[in-house]
């Protein structure tokens, strides 16, 4: 248990939105590129036109359909993309994962000069205050609850407060605390414990609690959450039924010429399976720890002396989900089953190339689904021409910022790309690349609100034997049930 000290929840009032506090040095004097500019200005009926031209055998109707969607739980999300090419040159856009409650809002640039809050206030008014109008007042007040990124989580307080005109609840609520600031009442009312020392009813929180956010928020509250967590155990933050709820998805739309791209995904897997599964997908895989995210528990195995000391560890769980590595063209044999390879950054003048994924937020509004937030990272170390020999392959391909150092997080700022005119000439990135992204992206978001919606029963409860069926893993349903 962390002995963490008691930490209130701050209240954040309109008119405290200053603009250099929520965002990234390199995002607070850029402006979009062009290309963003044009993509966020595309009505429905252009990206689906223009997707179609992209993907002729794509059903029109049924996407328009799809980007018209209303989740009932997934409003908010954000993907991770690798630009890749297939064994015959066509690129295609591999979704890496998804992420309920993401973070992209401090790394993008101007878009309205005159709008201080910019993405921030889009979100909120087009999406938050969506699922939160019918809620009165005398319910409570509005908090948002965070574990991480306190940037952001401070941003959409400050931009609450100011779109709502009332004050805003700040509250870090971190894993395992002794003394937490949040919790819910018998009657199942978030509480939290305000800088007066009174505990106050929120009738709606803005959660960026991302770490197990299931061992401290219950499934079924009276408190509306946005996102709730039945979003992160179908697939928002959970590896392993994501990636059945696109397989399922695929299997009904497939026909319609719709498909969410993956990397070959083997799920369910035992650590003792691992080398077995490894030495299928050509001596080189990734291997996932399904319920983290941040860039942790993935192991990137490129030779026997990785496998044995992954297979040497002790793991809090007991399945795992392995993906086919991807990286460059000569990483992969001769008789590689899914030989994608990877499209680095432009290279620069000693001809170095980076791999970078691309993440992609939308929300869903009142008109359908909007891209909320785009940016990139790179990984620390260029591409190389051979990957079996070192000792860390993450630093090739790993690309997240965010760091653990004990029970803090550091950011690496150094490796962001943001989309303006300097960086977005590294990545070597069309309007079609970002709308291909984008789509992706609301595909996997429609699979995994789908999803979410049959693991819930009437009374707003897990459907413990369907979802147990569908997630094998009893130390995760140990961690769920608390």
């Amino acid at each position: 248990m962390r002995n963490s000290p008691r930490i209130d929840a701050k209240t954040i009032l309109p008119g405290q939105f200053i603009p250099q506090l929520y965002f990234y040095s390199q995002v607070t004097s850029a402006h979009l590129h062009p290309v963003i500019q044009t993509l966020l200005k595309l009505k429905p009926d252009q990206l689906v036109n223009q997707y179609c031209n992209i993907h002729p055998e794509a059903d029109p109707l049924k996407l328009q359909m799809i980007l018209a969607y209303h989740p009932k739980f997934l409003n908010w999300a954000g993907s991770d993309f690798f630009l890749t090419t297939d064994e015959k040159g066509r690129k295609v856009m591999l979704l890496l994962e998804m992420n309920s409650c993401p973070a992209g809002q401090k790394s993008m640039p101007i878009d309205k000069p005159m709008d201080p809050h910019r993405g921030y206030g889009i979100l909120v008014e087009k999406v938050f205050i969506r699922c939160i109008e019918e809620i009165p007042r005398n319910r409570g007040g509005i908090a948002v609850i965070f574990d991480k990124n306190v940037m952001e989580a401070s941003g959409y307080a400050a931009t609450i407060a100011d779109i709502l005109k009332e004050p805003i609840y700040l509250a870090e609520w971190l894993d395992q605390s002794l003394d937490p600031g949040v919790h819910f009442d018998e009657n199942g009312i978030m509480q939290v414990r305000g800088e007066d020392s009174q505990w106050h009813n929120i009738r709606a929180a803005f959660r960026y609690v991302t770490q197990r956010p299931w061992n401290r928020i219950p499934i079924n509250t009276k408190t509306l959450i946005f996102n709730p967590i039945i979003a992160c155990l179908a697939g928002g933050r959970n590896k392993l039924i994501a990636a059945k709820a696109y397989e399922e998805f695929n299997s009904h739309f497939n026909s319609y010429g719709l498909k969410i791209q993956t990397p070959h995904t083997i799920y369910d897997v035992q650590k003792e399976e691992v080398p077995f599964w490894v030495n299928q997908m050509g001596g080189s895989a990734i291997v996932k720890v399904p319920y983290r995210n941040a860039g942790q528990g993935i192991y990137i195995l490129t030779n026997d002396i990785l496998v044995k000391e992954f297979i040497s560890r002790q793991y809090p769980y007991e399945k795992f989900i392995i993906q086919n590595l991807i990286g460059k063209s000569l990483w992969h044999s001769q008789d590689q089953k899914w030989p994608q390879s990877l499209v680095g950054t432009v290279p620069d003048q000693n001809g170095k190339s980076y791999a970078f994924d691309l993440r992609i937020m939308i929300g869903s509004s009142r008109e359908g689904y909007i891209l909320l937030a785009t940016f990139a990272r790179r990984a620390k170390s260029c591409l190389c021409d051979e990957i079996k020999t070192l000792q860390n392959p993450w630093d090739v391909l790993g690309t997240n910022l965010s760091r653990k150092k004990g029970d803090t997080w550091e950011i690496e700022t150094d490796r962001l790309l943001v989309v303006n005119e300097k960086d977005f000439a590294i990545l070597g990135l069309n309007l079609d690349d970002f709308i291909e992204a984008f789509i992706q992206t609301v595909l996997a978001a429609v699979a995994i609100d789908q999803m979410a919606q049959k693991l819930i029963t009437e009374e707003g409860n897990l459907n413990w034997k369907l979802f147990q069926q569908l997630n094998p893993d009893p130390k995760f349903v140990r961690e769920i049930i608390g």
